[in-house]
């Protein structure tokens, strides 16, 4: 265990940042799914919003530093190639 006062605290923000952190991702894949999920039942309104909404989470996971920003940027196209699959259809 940190015996410093400054080695307490940095431990004591590092468990907050993780739980932050956690959160985040926890909400990034809850949605992510949500979104699959529209895309597997061809539901374009709704696929359509939960693209919005899920690259809306993974810009502010990036500026947050939670994901590096070039694969908040990956998943972003990940996720606009699926939706171009019915976004014809």
């Amino acid at each position: 265990m940190a015996k410093k006062s400054t080695s307490i605290k940095r431990a004591e923000t590092a468990a907050k940042a993780r739980e932050l952190n956690k959160a985040a991702k926890s909400e990034i894949s809850t949605e992510t799914k949500k979104f699959k999920k529209a895309v597997a039942d061809k539901n374009e309104p709704v696929a359509s919003s939960l693209l919005s909404h899920v690259t809306s989470l993974l810009d502010r996971a990036a500026q947050d530093n939670v994901f590096h920003r070039n694969k908040s940027n990956r998943l972003k196209a990940q996720l606009a190639k699926q939706y171009a699959t019915i976004k014809g259809a």
